[in-house]
């Protein structure tokens, strides 16, 4: 059984295909957005497939007629927010897609709720 969650924006991100998103700060010079993913574990699999909005549409893009789909440059992860996940960390994310992402985990993620924060830099 495999972990996935759909991405919860704590900044204004992306909700649609193409989407002009907003600036992830307060002003333009702050290029980020930040969220986190929110599942529970299955106490099997180490990977957590994080989609961006629902796995199949295109959050990010270049402004292009017509406008071309592109992956994040870099997303950074934080810890794991809850004691029973102890000694369970992020070891990598790879895969990065225009649709989501995958992290994988130091051990298998235990059967409880999860979140795991991030950030993702988009161009």
């Amino acid at each position: 059984m495999a972990n996935t969650a759909n991405a919860t924006w704590t900044t204004s991100g992306p909700s649609f295909t193409n989407q002009v998103v907003a600036f992830g700060g307060k002003d333009a010079q702050e290029l980020a957005y930040h969220g986190y993913a929110s599942f529970t574990g299955d106490a099997s699999s180490t990977f957590v497939t994080v989609n961006f909005i629902d796995g199949t549409q295109t959050p990010f893009f270049t402004q292009a007629n017509p406008p071309v789909a592109v992956a994040p440059k870099v997303i950074l992860c934080g810890p794991l927010n809850t004691v029973a996940t102890t000694g369970v960390y992020v070891q990598d994310i790879y895969s990065i897609s225009t649709t989501a992402f995958i992290i994988q985990l130091s051990a298998a993620a235990p059967a409880v709720a999860i979140l795991i924060p991030f950030i993702v830099f988009p161009f």
